[in-house]
């Protein structure tokens, strides 16, 4: 059996050891025990299970003050790219965040299985049943307030894919371009020329889906690079495959001489 990725959650450490027990609702959506695909209702009680922990950063005020300045062209802090490992240092999660979702996670029978070395994401490996326990887990009050709540990106039906291409199913090149009023632009050659475009994504894609819509739309881009990153969503997970196409074919109609 191939391994499930379930729904990514948000922890801050911010507790204390006296505070008394409740049951977190806002944990888990109560979608992930209906049985959907892709929830903990769907799998098994010995199949294997990845969670994936989205962790809260140290400095979210900082954070947002920084982006507003490195892309403010009045701001001194225009395009000061934060260093390697910097990101990290300022506004990445604190190790006792780490340390708590680690904690969390062991107690309910996952190993952790990639990012605690700083990434805001951690994977845990773990079975269904003790993928259950985490949604109905019990948990000291005062993490409630840094909980965020998990992502629905996991636990929402998705509609099956048409193989169909062209006008009626879809935005077309012509027509995204009409309606972001960029057809200006791509007549004075602003075309993503030399541009590159990271596009972070939390699921698998299928490559020939993208050339597919390329051909039929006479679209010329580069060919799209794919970068793991902390191992990646591993190649089980394709439950956004049609987001993930969707996301790159949408910057090859706007910029077609762009780098994905």
């Amino acid at each position: 059996m191939g391994e499930q990725i379930l729904t990514p959650l948000s922890f801050s450490a911010h507790m204390k050891k006296s505070a008394p027990l409740r049951i977190l609702a806002a944990l888990v959506l109560a979608a992930l025990c209906s049985g959907l695909p892709g929830t903990t209702a769907d799998a098994s009680a010995g199949r294997p299970v990845v969670v994936t922990l989205a962790l809260k950063g140290r400095d979210p005020v900082g954070l947002d003050q920084f982006l507003r300045q490195v892309y403010d062209p009045n701001s001194s802090g225009y395009h000061h790219f934060l260093a390697r490992g910097e990101y990290d240092q300022r506004f990445g999660p604190s190790p006792a965040t780490r340390q708590l979702a680690v904690r969390y996670m062991a107690n309910r029978g996952f190993v952790a299985a990639g990012g605690i070395g700083n990434s805001r994401l951690v994977h845990f490996r773990g079975t269904g049943a003790a993928a259950r326990s985490v949604a109905g887990a019990s948990e000291l009050r005062s993490i409630a307030d840094y909980v965020a709540g998990p992502s629905s990106w996991h636990a929402v039906p998705r509609l099956a894919v048409s193989p169909r291409l062209g006008p009626g199913s879809g935005f077309t090149p012509a027509e995204l371009r009409t309606l972001y009023q960029e057809n200006g632009a791509l007549a004075a050659g602003i075309d993503g020329t030399g541009q590159n475009v990271a596009v972070f994504e939390l699921s698998t894609y299928d490559p020939t889906d993208v050339s597919h819509y390329d051909v039929y739309y006479n679209l010329t881009p580069p060919a799209p690079a794919y970068h793991p990153v902390d191992g990646g969503p591993g190649p089980t997970d394709n439950t956004g495959t049609a987001e993930v196409a969707l996301d790159v074919e949408v910057i090859n109609a706007m910029a077609p001489k762009a780098i994905v």
